[in-house]
């Protein structure tokens, strides 16, 4: 049982003290919370969260004690794991939980006795649940130096994890149509604030609209900062039911001028349904591919005007002629392989033409009638018949005041090459919606041009960053010599 709760823990990419109080937050939020309170007492070595949720009845008091039991379901809340408390048992002498709901008042005491056994047996309530209903989690910590114990502490993740919960503006338009109520925060009394880089200066606000009838599918808001943003900080959150996903410009494709000074944050509650179980990206599959593809372009359209009246915009330049005829071989190289990787069409937005003349027939197991479906849904931004869609959630079918609906367009799909010169990264390419960055101030990228092999290293480099963004069943290596293979034919 040890190993299975360290094997939880180790799910995620962060420290166990930040899932934790992650987790219990994205607990209380599903439960329909409204006031989440936290009250650390470095004393007693105690943390306590108490929330004005639904509660537990008898059944799910019992679910919730058992190690491998879930009751939530993907896509219906940010919680659906429900590992918070079980692997604050790590670090805990027990945890006391308290709930109540209509006339069921009971609490709980569970500690980890060995490796094989946590016991837990009834205990009688507190009181800390003053309400008609809500559950109250109290974590009696060992080390009396954890983070657990600091406001300050507390205050920073929920800060990071929660901001768009935190922003009123952010919150009245469209995360009051998920929860239907302002939420709250406090530590130790203590209301918790937006932290000063979620605020920046001159903030802009946008609407990310979808489909041809340009449904409301997610808002946010951009500005800059007076002075340097922290690094873990810095770009644009994407968020689902205001927890804080991923941050960066990267994950966009887009980078202002001065992206040390630029932040915001948009949320997308439609992205609920594809996050992974440790909430730390989405998942990589067909289907959550085609979704999470769709809103970012949706995005990229809606923030590019934003960043240029901020004077952030970067301006590109027309690629010379011998890159645009390379690009042109690697677009047709991808085209023989649609049929084999439907995922390329979502990708990249576009019908990649071919095969080519002489190249060859497609490869066993190409259908050419699912790649057609496939680039014809794109182009009508509908998912492939083949692919298995959730319902979008009708609270979010919403109009905004004064806002114009979207025209629908955007830019020519398919693949794009650009140079970067970065010595402070170790790949030797990235792909951004669409765009692959060769860095030039890689060694490889050096030798290849001393040799006058240039054209080869672009097209490995191409295939190594696109296979890093396939269907995570796909063997990354097998892409790149089909690619490859494929390439060579195009006359490369």
């Amino acid at each position: 049982m040890k190993h299975l709760l360290e094997d939880l823990r180790d799910a995620y990419p962060v420290p166990p003290e930040e899932v934790i109080v992650t987790e219990l937050v994205a607990n209380a939020l599903d439960s329909g919370a409204r006031d989440i309170r936290f009250l650390a007492s470095p004393p007693g070595r105690t943390l306590t969260v108490v929330d004005d949720g639904r509660g537990m009845g008898r059944p799910d008091l019992v679910r919730y004690h058992d190690i491998a039991a879930t009751t939530k379901i993907r896509g219906r809340g940010i919680g659906f794991a429900g590992v918070g408390v079980k692997i604050a048992l790590l670090l805990a002498e027990a945890v006391v939980t308290e709930t109540k709901r209509g006339r069921h008042h009971a609490a709980t005491r569970w500690h980890l006795e060995n490796p094989q056994r946590a016991p837990w047996r009834r205990a009688k309530p507190d009181g800390l649940v003053a309400g008609p209903r809500g559950t109250a989690v109290t974590i009696i910590l060992r080390d009396p130096e954890t983070p657990l114990l600091r406001p300050d502490f507390l205050v920073e993740v929920l800060g990071r994890h929660f901001a768009p919960l935190l922003d009123a503006g952010i919150a009245a338009r469209i995360l009051d149509h998920v929860y239907e109520a302002r939420v709250r925060f406090s530590v130790n009394g203590e209301p918790v604030t937006p932290a000063s880089w979620d605020s920046p200066r001159d903030p802009r606000e946008f609407t990310v609209r979808l489909g041809t009838r340009s449904r409301l599918v997610g808002f946010g808001r951009v500005g800059i900062a007076d002075s340097p943003i922290p690094e873990e900080a810095r770009g644009l959150a994407v968020s689902t039911y205001g927890k804080v996903i991923k941050r960066g410009w990267e994950w966009l494709g887009v980078t202002p001028v001065r992206p040390d000074l630029v932040s915001g944050i948009v949320e997308a509650p439609m992205l609920a349904s594809i996050l992974t179980i440790n909430k730390a990206d989405f998942l990589r599959d067909g289907p959550a591919l085609w979704k999470f593809y769709r809103f970012r372009r949706a995005v990229q359209h809606a923030i590019e005007p934003v960043l240029a009246g901020l004077g952030e915009r970067r301006e590109e330049n027309a690629p010379e002629r011998p890159l645009r005829e390379a690009v042109r071989d690697l677009n047709r190289a991808l085209g023989h392989l649609a049929g084999e990787y439907p995922e390329l069409a979502a990708l990249f937005g576009t019908r990649f033409r071919g095969p080519l003349p002489g190249a060859g027939e497609p490869a066993a197991g190409a259908d050419s009638g699912e790649t057609a479906e496939v680039a014809e849904a794109v182009e009508s931004e509908e998912p492939p018949k083949h692919a298995v869609t959730e319902p979008e959630d009708p609270r979010l079918d919403v109009d905004v005041e004064g806002e114009s609906a979207g025209t629908g367009k955007r830019p020519g799909g398919g693949l794009s090459v650009e140079y970067e010169d970065r010595p402070d990264r170790e790949e030797p390419a990235w792909f951004a919606d669409g765009v692959v960055r060769i860095n030039r101030a890689h060694p490889a990228f050096r030798r290849a041009a001393s040799e006058r092999a240039e054209g080869y290293h672009l097209a490995f480099a191409s295939a190594w960053a696109i296979a890093r963004h396939l269907d995570a069943r796909a063997d990354p290596g097998v892409f790149v010599n089909r690619f490859l293979r494929r390439w060579g034919a195009a006359g490369g």
